[in-house]
């Protein structure tokens, strides 16, 4: 179970670092996996409950939001100083 469980979390990941790349917002995610917990009949053990798995979806977009943005400001840097250049 302890595999299967850090394969779906590596799946969470995925899912937060991709809706980062869309820029899109996890909130929506990360509430249907609460809503629909509550509907289980028993807590499923191959994956982390969904309080925990919003935890890794929401901290995977926000570093992947942060590469992103430190990406895109030394790209816009790199284009500033080159454009400087051939003036």
């Amino acid at each position: 179970d302890a595999i299967y469980r850090e394969e779906e979390a590596k799946a969470d990941r995925f899912a937060g670092r991709v809706l980062a790349e869309l820029g899109a917002k996890p909130d929506a995610l990360c509430e249907f996996l609460r809503a629909n917990e509550a509907f289980e009949a028993r807590k499923p053990s191959d994956y982390y409950p969904a309080d925990v798995r919003a935890q890794i979806i929401q901290g995977a977009f926000q570093r992947r939001g942060r590469a992103l943005e430190l990406k895109k400001r030394d790209l816009l840097g790199n284009a500033r100083a080159t454009i400087r250049e051939l003036r």
